[in-house]
C-alpha cells in the first residue's frame, strides 16, 4: 500500500542538530569554517520515496555517512554545483552521485550550496525497471560511484528537483496531496533513469517477445474503467498489462498516434473538468481539484486547460455554480408549487 507523503520543514544553526535530523541513521556533520553557520531542510517522504532538500546559505561543513538501507540512492547538486564535492570530487552540471544500498557518503559544501538527496524503495526501482522494459537498474548501477551524465539531461532533471523545491516552500498544500506526489514519484524516476544512463531498451526489436495487442488494450480499458475516478501514470498501464513502456509507448503510437503520458495526461485534465462541473461542494477551489488530479505546476495547467477546453477551469466552476443554483432554485419553486 502507498502512503500519504509526510512533510518536514526545519532550519538549524548547528552541525550536529542538523545532522541529528536526517532520516539516515548514521550521519555526522561538520562544521569546517569559523562563523554562523545555518541549513534549511525540507523532507518529503512517504514509504517508496525520500527527498531531502538541503541548503546552506551561510558557512561551511562536511557530512559523511551511510544512505538508507534497502533502497537506490542519489545526490543531485542544485544552483551552483561547483560548491559541491562528494566522494572528494568537485561536482559539475553534469555530476550525480549514485550508491549502493546503504553506501558511503561524503559531502562538503560550500556557502550558499543546495543539494537534493533521493532514496527510492526497491519496490519503486522494481517497477520502473519493469516498465522500462526490465532492466536491472541495482545491477547496471551496483557501486557507489559519481557519474557524469548527459548534460541536457541533468538540466531536466535539476530543473524539476528546483520546481519540487519551490513548491515545497511555497505551496507544501500541494505537494501533500497524493495524487500530486504520485505524479512527482512517477516523473522524478523517469529522469533519474534517463540521467543515470539506464533508460535504452536492452533487446533488439528482432528478439522481443510477441505481445497480443488486443488483450493489452482490454487491460487498459478494464483498469480506466475501475479508476475512473482518479489519475493514472503510465507505471499503472504497465503494471496493469504486464509490458515495458517502450511496448505501451508503441501500442500507443500505432493506435492513438500519441503516447501514453499524453493521453493520461489529457484524461486528467477531463478528470479535473468533470470535478468542477458536477462536485456539489461549494468549498471546492480550482486548485484543490488540480491537486487532487495530479497537477501541481498550476500555471502549465491553466494553460493546458484553456487550450484543451476553450475556457479557464475557474470559468468552468462559475458556469457549474450558476447552473446548479438555477437547478436548486427551480427545484424549491417547484417543491412549493409555484410553477
Amino acid at each position: 500500500m502507498i502512503e500519504m507523503p509526510r512533510l518536514i520543514s526545519l532550519s538549524f544553526d548547528d552541525a550536529g542538530t542538523f545532522a541529528s535530523a536526517l532520516t539516515q541513521a548514521d550521519v555526522s556533520c561538520t562544521q569546517t569554517a569559523a562563523g554562523p553557520i545555518q541549513f534549511d531542510l525540507a523532507i518529503c517522504a512517504n514509504n517508496r520515496l525520500q527527498l531531502h532538500f538541503t541548503s546552506m546559505p551561510v558557512g561551511s561543513c562536511v557530512a559523511v555517512g551511510k544512505t538508507a538501507d534497502n533502497a537506490k540512492c542519489f545526490h543531485i547538486p542544485l544552483g551552483n554545483t561547483s560548491l559541491v564535492s562528494m566522494l572528494g570530487r568537485k561536482m559539475d552540471a553534469a555530476s550525480l552521485a549514485v550508491y549502493e544500498d546503504g553506501g558511503e557518503h561524503a559531502v562538503r559544501a560550500a556557502d550558499g550550496a543546495s543539494l537534493a538527496y533521493i532514496a527510492a524503495s526497491k519496490e519503486l526501482v522494481h517497477q520502473v525497471c519493469e516498465m522500462s522494459g526490465g532492466m536491472d537498474f541495482a545491477a547496471a548501477m551496483p557501486a557507489t560511484h559519481i557519474l557524469s551524465s548527459d548534460p541536457e539531461k541533468m538540466v531536466q532533471l535539476r530543473y524539476f528537483l528546483e520546481e519540487i523545491s519551490k513548491l515545497f516552500s511555497l505551496t507544501p498544500i500541494a505537494i501533500a496531496n497524493f495524487a500530486v506526489f504520485r505524479n512527482i514519484e512517477q516523473t522524478l524516476m523517469t529522469l533519474l533513469l534517463s540521467a543515470s544512463g539506464c533508460d535504452e531498451e536492452r533487446n533488439s526489436s528482432a528478439g522481443r517477445t510477441p505481445v497480443s495487442r488486443g488483450r493489452i488494450l482490454r487491460k487498459i480499458e478494464e483498469l480506466l474503467r475501475e479508476r475512473a475516478g482518479e489519475p493514472l501514470y503510465v507505471t499503472d498501464l504497465c503494471a496493469a498489462t504486464g509490458v515495458s513502456q517502450p511496448t505501451l509507448y508503441r501500442i500507443f503510437s500505432d493506435v492513438l498516434d500519441m503516447n501514453p503520458k499524453r493521453y493520461l495526461q489529457l484524461r486528467r485534465l477531463h478528470l479535473v473538468r468533470e470535478k468542477l462541473l458536477h462536485d456539489p461542494n461549494p468549498a471546492r477551489t480550482v486548485s484543490s481539484v488540480a491537486y487532487d488530479c495530479g497537477f501541481w505546476q498550476l500555471g502549465r495547467f491553466g494553460r493546458d486547460y484553456r487550450a484543451h477546453f476553450g475556457e479557464t477551469p475557474s470559468h468552468t466552476l462559475r458556469r457549474a455554480r450558476t447552473f446548479n443554483i438555477g437547478r436548486e432554485t427551480a427545484a424549491s419553486l417547484k417543491s412549493q408549487g409555484r410553477f
